[in-house]
C-alpha cells in the first residue's frame, strides 16, 4: 500500500501499513534513518516508527543493515528489549518498522539519574537483563550506549538500536 499523505491544517501527515499515522517532523534521526511519533489507528496508542530513508540512493550495506536490525528485533521478545509491533515495506520501497514510543533515552536522564546509586543500579540491572537475553539468542549489540536505552512507557529501560548487532 502506497504511503498516504494528507494535508490537515498546518500538520502534514504520512500513513503507513494502512494503520500507522506519523507525526511529522521526525522525531529523531540517524545513519540511514528517522524516527517517528505515530498513532497506531488500530489501537489508539502512541508509537514510534523507523524508516530507512531514501532507499533508491541508499548503498545496498545500509539497506541489508536495516532489514538485518527488523530480522533480529523480531525474533527477540524481553522487556527490557524494544519489541517491533509491525513492520513493511511501502511501494517505493521504503522500509519500517513500529515499536513502542520512548519517553527519551538514558542520554536525557543522564542528569536525572547522576548522584542516585539505587537508581543506576536498577537501570544497570534492567540493561544487564536485556543484554543477557540477547545474548543468549545468540544476538550481539555492539553499540551499547546512552542513546540506545530507551526509558519506555511503562517506566522499564529497554535496549534499542541494533543496527550493527550481529548474530553469533
Amino acid at each position: 500500500v502506497a504511503p498516504k499523505v494528507t494535508l490537515l491544517g498546518p500538520v502534514t501527515v504520512r500513513t503507513l501499513g494502512g494503520r500507522f499515522i506519523l507525526e511529522l517532523p521526525a522525531i529523531g534521526s540517524g545513519g540511514f534513518a528517522d524516527v517517528f511519533r505515530a498513532t497506531d489507528r488500530k489501537t489508539g496508542n502512541l508509537v514510534a516508527v523507523k524508516v530507512l530513508r531514501d532507499t533508491a540512493t541508499v548503498e545496498p550495506e545500509a539497506i541489508s543493515r536495516f532489514k538485518r536490525e527488523l530480522r533480529l528485533l523480531e525474533g527477540l521478545n524481553h522487556p527490557n528489549v524494544i519489541s517491533v509491533i509491525a513492520q513493511g515495506e511501502t511501494d517505493e520501497r521504503d522500509i519500517w518498522y513500529a515499536m513502542p514510543l520512548a519517553q527519551g533515552s538514558l542520554a536525557d536522564f543522564i542528569e536525572k539519574v547522576d548522584g542516585n546509586p539505587l537508581l543506576i543500579a536498577d537501570i544497570m540491572r534492567q540493561i544487564c537483563a536485556g543484554l543477557t537475553y540477547i545474548h543468549s539468542n545468540g544476538v550481539y549489540h555492539r553499540d551499547l550506549k546512552p542513546a540506545n536505552v530507551l526509558r519506555l512507557e511503562s517506566g522499564e529501560w529497554a535496549v534499542s538500536d541494533f543496527g550493527l548487532a550481529v548474530e553469533a
